[in-house]
């Protein structure tokens, strides 16, 4: 990789601009001077892009084209797929347009140094890295930092999405600390919950084409600009659905939806307590019970988020922090107790609400967003008649794939003609990636995290 030749610089005066800047092209060629030495920096004569210049690169070197003018704007975009080049320079005072050639210049020159098969000796920019946010070592996101990483390639079976939009939970926050009773191979690229745009197909894959819509939930990699998944784990983005909607409801409404009807047995004359009301899987799962008939009764810690957790149909809320908070329970239910808790949470309010459960009572455990797994006197079980139920989302989909998916077909179309409420979402770029980690595991937040890779395109 050391031996990699660095890339040359061709300046190209003109080519398909309207106008010949003659100081933007002294401009140009001093500044890629500057950077990387006059003997890598060459003026080459005017050619368009109709002309092949592949005549213009010395043999096995690689070379960046720069051709500098002042453009039609509406040239501009369609040279740039063209070419595959450096260029083009366009602004009359071509000072931005400069320096993000030399960027791309040296992000070209480390792809041929860790791919020089792929790069030497064409003329072409060859689009081999993008950007991540990646660590290689668990237990403290100072781990984790945006870098560029090769662009993966997709295999048999496999697709290239353009990542559009990639949702976080808390489980992303304990991947990273290394606290997550599962830990994907280093280096390792947090967030699963991904939408974007196939980019690429692999041999063997049918029914999936390029420019499609689609979305997916995988164990990471959603912090990036692109990622490879099997074609067999995607689902089609409906029309109408952006695509930060599409990632932000992709395992929260399914989650709240197998725990309430799956594994809750929900019925319409149920009174449901839903703990961290406000959250992702909590606020669907209001939503959620009060269409099948449920009372609900949200828990929430600020007043901001009651208001939140009425305002999505609950018929009463409490706080949970005040030390009475299981006699406003008591009061807020009728007949006074609980048939379905509802818990992402744990925590301290864990056994006081499994003491609040009424005879025969389901208590979900879906989460320990809380941050302290609780423990429960089994006698508590025996004395309520009461049951303790799992709710791991993962088990549905490995066993009933198939149900999995019309359930998530279902639950897009009740967000799309508004039986339910679509997420709310605080939107991230992926340069504020860390941040984005970081809300994750703040229980101030409101809504949903969503980590939008590429400006403009999320939606």
């Amino acid at each position: 990789m050391a031996n990699a030749p660095e890339p040359e610089v061709k300046i190209i005066p003109g080519g398909d601009a309207i106008i010949n800047d003659a100081a933007l092209v002294e401009r140009t060629e001093a500044v890629f001077k500057s950077a990387f030495g006059a003997a890598k920096v060459q003026r080459v004569p005017p050619i368009t892009a109709s002309e092949d210049f592949s005549d213009f690169v010395n043999a096995g070197v690689p070379a960046m084209f720069f051709f500098v003018g002042v453009y039609d704007p509406k040239d501009v975009e369609g040279s740039r797929k063209r070419r595959w080049s450096g260029g083009p320079v366009t602004a009359p005072t071509g000072l931005t347009e400069i320096a993000d050639g030399v960027r791309r210049h040296r992000r070209f020159h480390r792809a041929a140094a860790r791919q020089p098969s792929r790069l030497l000796g064409t003329s072409r920019r060859q689009e081999t890295l993008m950007r991540a946010f990646i660590g290689t070592t668990y237990g403290s996101i100072d781990s984790f930092s945006i870098d560029e990483v090769a662009l993966p390639e997709p295999g048999t079976g496999q697709i290239r999405v353009r990542i559009q939009a990639a949702a976080l939970g808390f489980v992303d926050g304990l991947m990273l600390k290394g606290k997550y009773q599962i830990q994907p191979p280093l280096p390792y690229i947090p967030g699963g919950e991904i939408a974007g745009v196939v980019d690429a197909v692999g041999p063997d894959v049918k029914g999936i084409g390029v420019g499609q819509r689609v979305m997916t939930w995988q164990l990471g990699g959603g912090l990036a600009e692109y990622v490879v998944v099997n074609a067999d784990d995607v689902d089609l983005v409906a029309e109408g659905l952006s695509p930060s909607i599409a990632a932000a409801m992709l395992v929260d409404y399914q989650t709240s939806h197998y725990a309430l009807f799956e594994r809750g047995r929900l019925a319409a004359t149920d009174t449901v307590l839903v703990l961290g009301a406000t959250g992702g899987v909590g606020a669907a799962a209001v939503q959620m019970a009060v269409r099948a008939g449920a009372h609900v009764i949200a828990a929430a810690s600020t007043e901001d988020k009651r208001k939140m957790a009425l305002a999505l149909g609950a018929s009463s809320a409490i706080d949970y922090r005040r030390p009475d908070w299981r006699d406003s329970l008591k009061d807020a239910a009728p007949g006074g107790s609980i048939d379905v808790v509802f818990d992402p949470v744990g925590g301290d309010t864990f056994e006081p609400a499994f003491r609040s459960l009424a005879k025969e009572g389901r208590y979900l455990v879906v989460g320990f967003a809380g941050g302290r797994i609780p423990a429960l006197p089994a006698n508590l079980a025996l004395l309520k008649s009461a049951s303790l139920v799992g709710v791991d989302i993962r088990h549905f989909l490995s066993r009933q794939p198939e149900r999995a998916r019309r359930v998530r077909a279902s639950l897009a179309r009740q967000v799309m003609t508004g039986l339910l409420k679509p997420p709310v979402i605080m939107p991230f770029t992926l340069d504020q990636a860390r941040l984005a980690i970081e809300a994750t595991m703040s229980r101030e937040r409101r809504g949903k995290v969503v980590v939008q890779p590429v400006a403009g395109h999320a939606g």
